[in-house]
């Protein structure tokens, strides 16, 4: 994650923040990010090749001031939270809304995980209209709020 342009992240995002590995840190990046970078899917619609390797990534997003898909959303924001030292991989998850109860779908999105404080967290900054605006605990049964 070394080639990772983090100011450029940042500037994309609108973030001044904090630049450590904190929750607090964790909790503004998941809150700036889908305010700034868009959700979209054109490329795939129009069957255009979408790079998913960190330069691509960041032309697109930084540099054409574009947005992306599930994955490219998540790629990126898994990039900037490695260069600041978070501990964080990749997740493939299968989207049931709108389908029957009983549905098994293809893991067809992504996620990530992140451990933080003995703690892990996940974090899901490319799902649309529906996307987290917050990191939640990966505690099962524990209701969360986010904002």
């Amino acid at each position: 994650m070394s080639d990772f342009d983090l100011d450029g992240y940042f500037a994309r995002i609108g973030h001044g923040g904090p630049a450590d590995a904190s929750l607090a840190t964790l909790r503004a990046l998941h809150a700036a990010h889908p305010r700034a970078i868009p959700f979209e899917n054109i490329d795939a619609l129009m069957g255009v090749s979408v790079g998913l390797d960190v330069a691509s990534l960041q032309d697109k997003i930084f540099r054409q001031g574009r947005g992306g898909y599930c994955f490219e959303h998540n790629l990126i924001f898994m990039h900037a939270l490695g260069a600041l030292g978070f501990t964080v991989s990749g997740l493939a998850a299968r989207v049931l809304w709108g389908q029957p109860e009983d549905a098994v779908t293809a893991r067809s999105h992504m996620l990530l995980r992140i451990e933080l404080g003995g703690r892990t967290y996940i974090a899901d900054v490319g799902f649309g209209g529906l996307t987290l605006t917050a990191p939640l605990l990966l505690e099962p049964g524990l209701a969360q709020q986010t904002p």
